[in-house]
């Protein structure tokens, strides 16, 4: 669970991961109020995204404010698989993506569920 935090200036209000994010084998990832003063407004990652195994992840409440991303930035793309769950809520972005941007190729498979609401950019 991470909350309440900031990158002033920077990319990823809660964190920045430099080789990709995994979320696997039935894991939780909560991400609210966080925000970055560039890209990625819960977190940007430069490789890919997997949530996987009937894993959640759940940012809400989070902006970017002059960049992409107001959820998160994929710079290598998105899968979401294996009965996962994606929830992205009240989030916004100075420039592109209110939810999410990614750069690479976005999978959505084995009945998974990605849900955006109330987010813009």
């Amino acid at each position: 669970n991470i909350s309440n935090s900031h990158a002033e200036t920077g990319d990823g209000g809660g964190f920045d991961a430099e080789k990709g994010l995994k979320v696997s084998t039935g894991s939780f990832l909560n991400l609210e109020n966080l925000n970055a003063g560039s890209h990625g407004g819960g977190f940007i990652a430069f490789g890919e995204v997997e949530i996987a195994g009937k894993s959640t992840v759940n940012i809400s409440n989070s902006h970017a404010e002059t960049g992409d991303g107001g959820g998160f930035d994929a710079e290598k793309g998105l899968k979401v698989s294996t009965g996962s769950f994606l929830n992205l809520e009240n989030l916004n972005a100075g420039s592109h993506g209110g939810g999410f941007i990614a750069f690479g190729e976005v999978e959505i498979a084995g009945k998974s569920t990605v849900n955006i609401s109330n987010s813009h950019a």
